[in-house]
């Protein structure tokens, strides 16, 4: 990598999960753009990035990011088409992440562009390389190429508070992160030197492994939220809760055997590790109450899409679906 030139990150998302990106990798040697719309790029525009580093309530660091210097922020991609993208972070919401979203994020993409895609659902290159080993061939990923990509999963409770303000309440394993080709590694240690100066980055062993972890606990939590309308706090103290969470993770653990990988955390590590962050309401749960449009339909639908393929039930976990959509 050319260490004299500064590197352009460009992160596509302002959520919690963007912005507290975009102060993780913020540094004099970096460039970092993030996309933003409505009350959220108005308020950021305006009077800078808040950012609040909490240990559930009790506040540790509060920083603040302004535009102009080594952090921008903009309304469209179309302000930067002409940039030489070193990272691209596509860090929003699973409904958002459409074909339409895809196509112009890849032209930005060169050669040499690491992209950091989402990772809550099962990822398409997820399914596609290890399908493709038990003899099942799906249509490759027409936009993202899959051999930049680094993947990345993101263990902390964070949230905006307000447009412009967002509030990191406890971090659990942070950015763990490993890129799928060899030729990304030092793209990938690049990222871990700043990231780690700020939060958690730990190395991973297994990539497969690591994203089916951080998705099934998705899967789980949020489901068993919604189902309850509870809280991490609540949910602590619920046993048909935690039983049910309990279950559809076994039902995870079907599709892991299938693939033969091997989770580094029992379940009992990840319930323990989760609910941990005492303060933390799951964001589908926020937006179930609030009566906005769910992710859980694009969660549940790439599991489906696993076990078609592998043939394999998620009674438990389909149930509970049906029960809330």
């Amino acid at each position: 990598m050319d260490r004299n030139r500064k590197k352009n990150i460009v992160i596509f998302g302002s959520g919690a999960i963007g912005c507290h990106l975009a102060y993780c990798l913020s540094h004099k040697e970096n460039n970092i753009y993030l996309i933003s719309r409505n009350k959220n790029y108005e308020q950021i525009k305006k009077n800078g990035l808040i950012i609040e580093i909490k240990n559930n309530s009790k506040l540790i660091k509060k920083k603040k990011l302004l535009n102009g210097k080594d952090f921008f922020i903009y309304k469209s991609l179309a302000k930067i088409k002409t940039l030489e993208v070193d990272y691209l972070f596509v860090a929003v919401k699973l409904r958002d992440f459409t074909n339409k979203v895809s196509i112009k994020l890849a032209e930005l993409i060169n050669c040499n562009t690491a992209i950091i895609p989402p990772c809550t659902n099962i990822p398409t290159w997820w399914s596609s390389m290890l399908l493709s080993k038990k003899g099942i061939k799906l249509k490759k990923e027409k936009y993202l190429p899959i051999n930049q990509t680094i993947g990345m999963t993101m263990w902390l409770s964070a949230a905006l508070s307000k447009p412009g303000h967002v509030v990191i309440r406890h971090v659990q394993r942070g950015y763990p992160l490993k890129a799928l080709n060899r030729k990304f590694v030092q793209k990938e240690k690049y990222l871990r030197d700043f990231i780690s100066k700020r939060c958690k980055c730990p190395k991973v062993k297994n990539i497969f492994s690591e994203i089916f972890t951080k998705s099934i606990n998705s899967l789980a939590f949020n489901l068993i939220a919604m189902k309850y309308k509870q809280k991490n706090s609540e949910l602590k103290k619920n046993p048909d809760a935690i039983n049910d969470i309990i279950a559809i993770m076994r039902e995870g653990n079907d599709i892991c055997s299938f693939f033969n990988l091997k989770l580094e955390q029992s379940i009992e590590e990840r319930i323990r590790q989760t609910l941990k962050s005492s303060t933390h309401t799951m964001s589908m749960l926020s937006d179930f109450l609030k009566k906005r449009k769910s992710e859980m339909p694009f969660l549940w639908n790439s599991y489906e899409d696993l076990n078609k393929y592998t043939k394999i039930k998620m009674d438990k976990t389909e149930a509970v679906y049906k029960e809330l959509f």
